[in-house]
């Protein structure tokens, strides 16, 4: 059976610290987005198999020497699928 080919590429503002996260609200703070235990670097295409779908996971990190604040924050993004 041939399957098509699927892109996935995660549109988000980068932060200052990390090709791999999402930045938020609060300076310091970014979410880390990862598939398959790899970073997902924001703006680069991810190619995938739809047979064998990429685990995506979001795990909040900081920046080396920052004291964060307690509180809520917000981060957007944008996971974008293509396929031919």
């Amino acid at each position: 059976m041939a399957y098509m080919t699927m892109t996935l590429t995660l549109m988000a503002t980068q932060s200052d610290f990390n090709d791999a996260a999402v930045n938020t609200d609060i300076n310091g703070l970014g979410i880390k987005i990862t598939h398959d235990d790899q970073p997902f670097t924001i703006g680069t295409a991810l190619t995938i198999n739809p047979a064998t779908q990429p685990v995506l996971k979001a795990v909040p990190i900081k920046k080396d020497g920052v004291t964060l604040p307690e509180g809520n924050f917000e981060a957007w993004a944008t996971l974008q699928v293509d396929y031919q």
